[in-house]
């Protein structure tokens, strides 16, 4: 428990010198651009160093996942050039990745038990083993047909949520983690404050999906920008926040992504749709 606490710890005081220290403004465009500028000579005396320093503040924004790796990626072939940018970026992006991959894996572990329900891609799925620090689930046809699951290869990140705890603040719609089946993204729109994809729906769910109503998309609780209903296409428009914390930035079009309507909207249609039929039946 104890080194639980450490690792949040760290990660907290690393997210608090960020934001606490205004050091995001160096992670921009601008900033990296006089950054690198000022550094240029700095480097030609102290190549080792500043090769030291640059990859291990990478590793931390990566194991972190603090904005602006894109940006340091960038900064780091103008100062070391494009074979020592890319070897340098290779390795810090891959040691942060994994930092932060071990660490959320052996905090999430935390109380979990075989038989406990977690949510993967947006899918509830049932721990049937724990062995060490890999956690086991069994996944049946049904959920392989309907879900993206069976899509998956050895190194893919998923997004991973525990069940709600009675009297944890619920910060969006609530999400059960059945799936009502996949949506195929038709186009992708970035921006420089966040990005904006655009899905196919299934028919049978075009009638549950609303403009400023709810959708889980891999178990991500999101407001639909805008609903196309005549062609099934819908859009939500993702932050920074988000892009941090789950897989939906990696998204490409003809990409597949698990859904899951909002449960209170579809009893409001179905109902409605019941007794309309019923009065014209009667009729």
């Amino acid at each position: 428990m104890l080194r639980k606490l450490l690792i949040l710890a760290a990660l907290a005081a690393v997210i608090a010198a960020y934001f606490g220290f205004g050091l995001g403004q160096y992670l921009t465009f601008d900033g990296m651009k006089a950054a690198v500028a000022a550094w240029e000579a700095f480097y030609a005396e102290n190549p080792v160093l500043v090769l030291a320093l640059f990859f291990l503040a990478y590793v931390v924004v990566t194991a972190a996942s603090l904005p602006g790796a894109a940006i340091m990626t960038l900064a780091a072939g103008a100062l070391f050039g494009l074979v020592m940018g890319t070897v340098l970026v290779s390795f810090a992006s891959t040691m942060g990745a994994g930092l932060a991959f071990l660490s959320a894996r052996y905090v999430l572990r935390d109380g979990l038990e075989i038989g406990a329900s977690v949510g993967l891609n947006g899918v509830c799925m049932t721990v049937t083993r724990i062995e060490n620090d890999r956690v086991h689930f069994d996944a049946m046809q049904e959920t392989l047909s309907l879900t993206t699951l069976g899509q998956l290869a050895v190194g893919d990140l998923v997004n991973v949520e525990r069940s709600a705890k009675q009297g944890a603040e619920i910060g969006g719609h609530l999400i059960s983690g059945h799936v009502d089946g996949r949506a195929v993204v038709t186009a992708v729109e970035r921006s420089e404050n966040n990005l904006t994809l655009f899905f196919q729906l299934p028919k049978t769910l075009v009638k549950y999906v609303f403009r400023k109503g709810f959708i889980g998309l891999h178990g991500c609780s999101l407001t639909v920008a805008s609903m196309d209903s005549s062609r099934g296409v819908f859009s939500v428009c993702l932050i920074p926040e988000t892009l941090r914390s789950t897989n939906l930035g990696a998204l490409s079009v003809g990409a597949e992504v698990n859904i899951e309507v909002d449960r209170q909207t579809q009893v409001i249609v179905d109902t409605v749709e019941r007794v309309l039929a019923e009065r014209e039946a009667a009729q």
